[in-house]
């Protein structure tokens, strides 16, 4: 919702500030409306595909996942998802500096999920990433509209790359709660033992939040 209202809060200035004209910009809110249908359609597609992935990745405690553009986007909730559900260390990464560094990593059992929608900018690049992950032996699924590695989390297609973090949102979190399910574990690990602290988002609301005593107050006093 936060992601809606910041895309349509986008729209208006652009409009306001005359960078479209206001046909455009409704063209735009459509194009946003539509990603309610597309969300609905992922969602009946990608649960089977969320179950294998996470049956198959229950046993790790680390997951990548690797996004380019609004894709990186994606791989940022997605990694968080699964940390905040499953418990298990999620990490994003650019695709091109995965290329850079994470590839050279002496550990090939991490899973990889590669956020690679088909009309992404960085397809190409995408695809030849992919082919550097199956070299290694690297256990990875691909996020995309059409099968590109051994495992497959699907989201429907036809959807604008600027709009796809909404989209992505779906499988991604189906794949965090089956991680959960599988794993045994819970929310926040449960606000249970060395996470009491954290119980009814406790370390969050009760936080003081104090200011800072400034120079100025300090010397005065």
């Amino acid at each position: 919702m936060s992601l809606l209202g910041l895309f349509h809060l986008a729209i208006r200035l652009g409009e306001v500030r005359g960078r479209y004209t206001m046909d455009e910009a409704g063209d735009l809110r459509r194009q946003l409306e539509a990603t309610a249908d597309a969300i609905e359609s992922t969602l009946d597609h990608a649960a089977q595909a969320a179950t294998r992935i996470a049956e198959d990745w229950a046993a790790h405690d680390i997951l990548e996942f690797l996004g380019s553009g609004p894709g990186r986007a994606s791989a940022g909730y997605g990694a968080a998802k699964v940390l905040e559900a499953a418990g298990v260390r999620g990490y994003d990464q650019d695709v091109e500096e995965f290329v850079h560094l994470q590839y050279f990593a002496v550990d090939t059992t991490v899973p990889a999920m590669l956020v690679a929608p088909t009309n992404s900018a960085a397809r190409s690049r995408v695809v030849e990433v992919a082919a550097l992950l199956r070299t290694l032996g690297r256990p990875a699924a691909t996020l995309s509209d059409e099968p590109l590695l051994g495992h497959y989390l699907p989201h429907a297609p036809g959807v604008a790359e600027i709009w796809q973090p909404l989209l992505h949102v779906a499988p991604l979190a189906l794949l965090a709660d089956e991680l959960m399910r599988v794993r045994g574990e819970e929310p926040g690990r449960g606000g249970r033992d060395g996470w009491a602290d954290s119980f009814n988002g406790s370390t969050t609301r009760d936080s003081a939040i104090s200011a800072p005593i400034s120079r100025t107050t300090t010397q005065r006093n």
